[in-house]
């Protein structure tokens, strides 16, 4: 499992922080995300439920990426706990607009073979 995170995600206690930030905004989220998607083959894809109520283009941004993969979401709070298994973070450098009761819009987890049991 693969998470690929804005910048103001909390990386969980443990989980090791690629962190891509160059300056204000570089890399923007998406190009992170289809970076690792011209490389990766993922099996699955997660976002937050808040980001699914919060962007209307940017889950259909990410699903593009991985067009032959089943899109799923969770809670902010279930993907935070999930997260905690990854094996590495990686940040870029944007800071998505936000609605007051979200405290994260744009993380996202990815899998491969034999990563999620």
């Amino acid at each position: 499992m693969l998470v690929i995170s804005d910048a103001g995600f909390p990386v969980p206690p443990g989980v090791p922080r690629i962190d891509l930030a160059v300056t204000p905004g570089v890399p923007p989220f998406l190009c992170v995300v289809e970076a690792v998607a011209s490389e990766l083959e993922a099996e699955g894809l997660i976002i937050a439920t808040e980001l699914v109520a919060s962007d209307t283009s940017l889950p259909a941004d990410i699903q593009a990426c991985f067009p032959h993969v089943r899109l799923e979401s969770m809670s902010h709070e279930q993907f935070k706990s999930l997260s905690a298994r990854a094996p590495w973070c990686a940040r870029a450098n944007a800071y998505p607009t936000l609605t007051s009761s979200s405290s994260a819009a744009s993380p996202i987890n990815l899998w491969g073979p034999s990563t999620i049991n």
